[in-house]
């Protein structure tokens, strides 16, 4: 048997299924609705986490993951926190693992990524391809294109985002909603004066800012490992300043308002805070400046298993708040594409394979959903109570770094959720 596996969706997911099929002698095709270039300037950073890292390595060919190391920025020292006024109040280092080399963390751009995923896989993915739906047949599936055509295979996966097509056929009911968390973020491009106004601190860390009450700010660099390295997008600090949408001004269309006006929103809630923020926010290139509505999936109970599955964004949206999102669809892929492997080898039958993947991925995926979903929630609190007893746990941290090897070195735990934006 050779299963021949659709994909709706070349996003970073898809794209990481189609390498660990293809390695696995399996036949992907893959059906994107975007051009095959995307502009690399409107690219925003993407924090490939540890677990995202392993996925990566187990998908990707050895030369290609090389390739991906390479390419990545330089890996933050750790996240540190901070008040509006600069003062520290804990610094966590990034609990890189030494016994598994895969297991880093590698900041790299969206469409750097992208495109380096499609390398090897140019006769496998057709951009520009919408897809509209499917229809199931007793021995497979069919995936259905705006344009009239149609497409055969063994199996479908939609990996087409949150506004999927084939999730809102095969699952109706499943919701994805407004959170009422909303950002605005920018990037300030790097050159030798700018560096020194900023300073080598916050040029090494993530930082995340946490004022008394209603807003954060978020703070991470993107510079290249050494001299001899190339990035696809300028040397720049990324910042996103967060809260609830409502008292941002924010709206649903805070997607399409003018980078100015969001400029200013941001100036305004930062008004109070230390200089350096503010002059950070005023530095931004405005071309760069984007305002994002948060949105996250409702938890999905089990469902019939089909010969149509979901994958990313499609099934588990989440907020960027832990930089989960694009790494738990990486962790999908690996696991889709190890059960498919077992179908294909005859080891199971397809459906089988496919309900172990489902059972598997609801489990981590939804409680990634939660914990994004709580962040988000912690960053924009009014409760003013809380954000100081936050702030004084932290504190203890730095006094006593002992303390937060114990509270921080968990998988939930809360420092680390802070220290991930995945924008």
């Amino acid at each position: 048997m050779t299963l021949r596996v659709l994909i709706a969706g070349g996003g970073l997911g898809g794209l990481t299924l189609a390498h660990a099929l293809r390695s696995a002698g399996l036949q992907p095709a893959v059906f994107e609705r975007s051009p095959a270039h995307l502009d690399p300037s409107t690219s925003y950073r993407i924090h490939i986490d540890a677990n995202g890292s392993r996925a990566l390595h187990q998908c990707l060919p050895p030369a290609l993951w090389r390739e991906f190391e390479a390419r990545s920025a330089a890996a933050p020292l750790g996240i540190a926190f901070a008040t509006e006024r600069l003062k520290q109040l804990a610094f966590i280092p990034d609990p890189a693992s030494n016994s598994d080399p895969a297991a880093h963390s590698h900041p790299i751009s969206r469409s750097g990524l992208r495109q380096l995923l499609c390398t090897g896989l140019e006769d496998v993915v057709s951009f520009e391809t919408r897809v509209t739906g499917f229809q199931p047949h007793a021995d497979g599936v069919e995936l259905c294109f705006a344009d009239g055509t149609s497409a055969r295979g063994d199996v479908l996966v939609g990996a087409d985002g949150s506004a999927s097509p084939i999730r809102k056929q095969l699952l109706p009911a499943a919701r994805v909603c407004d959170t009422g968390v909303g950002g605005v973020a920018g990037k300030v491009y790097l050159d030798e004066r700018m560096r020194q106004r900023i300073g080598e601190r916050l040029l090494r860390q993530m930082t995340m800012v946490l004022p008394v009450r209603g807003f954060g700010m978020f703070l991470a660099p993107f510079l290249r490992q050494d001299a001899a390295s190339a990035l696809d997008l300028p040397e720049h600090l990324f910042w996103v300043v967060l809260g609830r949408s409502a008292a941002f001004g924010l709206d649903s269309d805070a997607h399409r308002a003018s980078g100015t006006g969001l400029q200013r929103l941001a100036l305004r809630t930062a008004e109070r805070w230390h200089p350096l923020l503010r002059m950070l926010i005023a530095a931004a290139d405005v071309s760069t400046v984007v305002g994002v509505p948060l949105h996250s999936a409702e938890p999905v109970a089990a469902w019939p298993t089909t010969r149509v599955t979901l994958l990313g964004d499609a099934i588990h949206t989440m907020t960027p708040l832990q930089g989960l999102g694009g790494n738990t669809a990486l962790q999908d892929a690996a696991v889709l594409a190890r059960h498919l492997a077992l179908a294909d080898r005859g080891q199971t039958d397809v459906l089988s394979a496919i309900g172990a993947y489902e059972a598997e991925m609801r489990l981590y995926a939804f409680d990634a959903v939660r914990r994004s979903l709580q962040v988000s929630e912690s960053v924009a609190t009014t409760n003013v109570l809380g954000r100081i007893g936050f702030r004084t746990v932290l504190e203890l941290v730095n006094a006593v770094p002992a303390l937060g090897k114990v509270m921080f070195q968990r998988p939930a735990r809360q420092a680390d959720d802070f220290g991930r934006v995945d924008w």
